[in-house]
């Protein structure tokens, strides 16, 4: 491997500075994920969700071999996209699916996190083997469905009230698709439904930590 110099810009005072100045050898002594890295100290050092970019003005990249990353926070496009994608996900569900809550209570939370960004929905990408990029695939394949190219897809989330949300985000709850004949409550067996299937939300016990993980964190 080329021991290329990777530099990370930001943007200060309306000049953009570089932070991190670094080489690719020692870059992957560090992490795995060089372009996630980079990502993270971008938003710890400007505080703000961002995306790399080869050039101020370019896209976000996928390529970890370039000499220069630049962290851009198009925060009116983020603010944007994400109110939207309250809006869609009200319109669709109307109110909390477990509890009922009216939506003014609710959060439209992102099943995979928004942090994880569009790339993990991309055939070809360094997570294209994992868990993450299986479920988002399934999100449409089983409903022969246009597949999901961002994060910010509406199938990628549902609207839960405030509280579960964050036991959601920590790893604390999650959803379980299963029969009404495996369930032991006394309506089960005398629901009348065409469909055998129930979604139901069940706590998670981690009998060797202290602090609930959530399974989407690394």
């Amino acid at each position: 491997m080329a021991n290329l110099s990777i530099r990370l810009h930001l943007e200060v005072g309306g000049h953009w500075r570089p932070f991190i100045n670094n080489s690719e050898v020692e870059l992957h002594k560090l992490t795995t994920r060089p372009l996630k890295w980079l990502r993270y100290l971008g938003w710890c050092i400007h505080g703000q969700p961002g995306e790399l970019r080869a050039t101020v003005d370019g896209t976000q990249v996928q390529d970890d071999h370039l000499p220069n990353y630049y962290y851009v926070s198009p925060s009116t496009y983020v603010s944007d996209r994400i109110t939207s994608f309250r809006q869609d996900v009200v319109a669709r569900d109307g109110r909390c699916i477990v509890s009922q809550s009216e939506s003014k209570n609710c959060v439209a939370c992102h099943i995979v996190p928004y942090c994880k960004g569009d790339e993990v929905c991309c055939e070809g990408h360094i997570l294209s083997e994992s868990y993450i990029f299986q479920y988002m695939e399934c999100l449409s394949s089983h409903r022969e469905a246009a597949p999901v190219l961002e994060i910010g897809d509406i199938r990628n989330g549902v609207l839960l009230y405030s509280g579960l949300h964050r036991a959601f985000g920590t790893g604390e709850i999650a959803f379980l698709l299963v029969t009404l004949q495996s369930l032991f409550f006394t309506h089960a067996d005398n629901r009348q439904t065409p469909n055998p299937y129930l979604l139901t939300i069940c706590p998670i016990y981690l009998c060797r930590r202290r602090n609930p993980v959530s399974p989407f964190s690394t």
